[in-house]
């Protein structure tokens, strides 16, 4: 809110978004315009961006992170590969990747994550500080306790009556050393 005192410089916003201070007499003095903004800072990908509340107009919608996106892209088909037997090893699966078998591993559990966070992610409506690095640490099995963890809590969402379900993924595509 802009409070306005006749003669005194005054705020308005443009057609064009822009603010545009404006006064009827010459400014002759320094003249100290305080605008509030609602907004939040988040964690993203290692960088801080700016997050408008849900009901501001903002000219694009937020953008998913693509080191999250690749990962959740890989590790689905991995456990497609592992579960209709085109690879019969986490090891297999890491030669034929040149990647080493214990990143396999742990981008495969992410193929367990429950599907809101999935969602979440994929519309780039993570909570702040989410990374990779984040979810391919100690991930639990429970969605439930993946929304705790990951602080989807209260998120929308997050009270489906899934809510403890576990994966029905393959056993073996969780464990590092499946054969």
């Amino acid at each position: 809110m802009i409070a306005y005192t006749p003669g005194a410089p005054r705020a308005e916003l443009g057609k064009d978004g822009q603010l545009v201070l404006r006064s009827e007499a010459p400014l002759r003095r320094v003249a100290t315009v305080n605008i509030r903004v609602p907004m939040e800072f988040k964690v993203r990908g290692g960088r801080k961006e700016i997050v408008l509340p849900p009901d501001a107009a903002t000219a694009e919608p937020p953008k998913p992170q693509q080191p999250l996106v690749l990962a959740l892209a890989k590790a689905h088909q991995w456990q497609k590969m592992i579960e209709s037997g085109d690879v019969g090893s986490l090891d297999e699966l890491a030669r034929e990747n040149r990647v080493d078998p214990s990143y396999v591993a742990r981008i495969l559990r992410l193929a367990t994550l429950a599907p809101d966070i999935v969602e979440a992610i994929l519309n780039g409506r993570e909570p702040s500080g989410l990374s990779l690095r984040k979810l391919t640490g100690n991930l639990p099995l429970l969605w439930e306790e993946q929304r705790t963890l990951f602080g989807f809590v209260g998120k929308p969402g997050s009270s489906s009556p899934d809510t403890s379900r576990k994966s029905l993924g393959s056993p073996r595509a969780c464990s590092p050393r499946a054969s």
